[in-house]
């Protein structure tokens, strides 16, 4: 029965992200190229999605190729950002002048859903193949390396729009750099979001071939085609639904895996130490008052 709980929690948290990629994605590949050709958001959201989906079927070796660019153009636009938006740089954007209390843990979702990379583990052990051993000093670096370059994106982008910073970030900057540079911009955001929207509709394919044993053509339809039905039904508010995913979804995923955990260290108590099996417990109560705010905030 936990197992069968845990499989329906990845499932649809994973059909959760690809919608919220397909929205982000579509946002930002429109601003890119309908200055030049015309067209509407619909438009290259389905032009989005079909060359993701495209990819997805394809496999691991194409995937593997994207991300890999996606990383190294991320960083150069992330660096080129930062040095031309230097002279625009204000600090005073960063200062919090009144803090809402019932709403202070409302970014909870989002964060969680911007740092979650469990369901990335199994594409990382079989890219590494025979060196699958050095997972363990990959996982550290891959959440520290995200926390920092996110830092980064924060303090660039809010220290220059301030209150004008939009849901999709990079909209506020408009008014202050070129066309050019914003369109490195918004290439860096399609190229990131894609990158990712392909990884985890390559993860959620495998689940449903490997795991549920469904024919291989089927599993790619029922991992890519969901998330486009429910952008079709009108399923649009990225931030809402993000932070639906990562306070609810994710939330749950995370109480499974620490149970887990703790299953670990009753069968092998050499395997985790005890100071781990006494942080199980505070990080699952951290979990279920996110699930519980995020539905009090849904019902207000």
């Amino acid at each position: 029965m936990g197992e069968k709980n845990c499989l329906a929690s990845v499932i649809l948290g994973l059909i959760g992200a690809l919608l919220a990629y397909i929205i982000l994605g579509g946002e930002f590949l429109y601003n890119l190229i309908n200055p030049y050709l015309g067209g509407s958001v619909l438009f290259y959201t389905l032009l989005y999605f079909f060359l993701g989906a495209f990819i997805i079927l394809l496999g691991i070796k194409t995937t593997s190729s994207v991300s890999f660019w996606g990383v190294v153009l991320f960083f150069l636009i992330i660096i080129l950002g930062f040095i031309k938006g230097f002279p625009y740089l204000e600090i005073n954007n960063l200062l919090i002048n009144k803090i809402s209390v019932p709403n202070i843990f409302l970014p909870y979702g989002v964060i969680l859903f911007s740092l979650w990379g469990a369901a990335l583990i199994p594409e990382v052990e079989e890219f590494l193949g025979k060196d699958k051993h050095l997972i363990k000093k990959i996982i550290l670096p891959s959440i520290l390396i995200p926390v920092v370059v996110y830092l980064i994106f924060i303090y660039l982008i809010v220290s220059i729009t301030g209150p004008n910073t939009t849901e999709f970030a990079l909209d506020g900057l408009k008014g202050v750099f070129s066309n050019g540079i914003i369109s490195l911009m918004l290439f860096f955001g399609f190229l990131t979001t894609f990158t990712s929207f392909v990884a985890l509709g390559l993860t959620l394919k495998k689940v449903f071939w490997f795991d549920l044993k469904i024919n291989k053509y089927l599993a790619w339809f029922l991992a890519c085609f969901p998330c486009l039905f429910l952008y079709l039904l009108g399923f649009k508010d990225f931030i809402r639904i993000i932070g639906f995913i990562g306070s609810i979804m994710l939330a749950t995923d995370s109480i499974l895996l620490s149970l887990m955990y703790r299953k670990l260290g009753i069968l092998k108590p050499e395997a985790v130490s005890k100071f781990k099996k006494y942080l199980i417990y505070p990080l699952i109560l951290i979990f279920i008052f996110g699930i519980l705010y995020e539905v009090y905030y849904f019902l207000k």
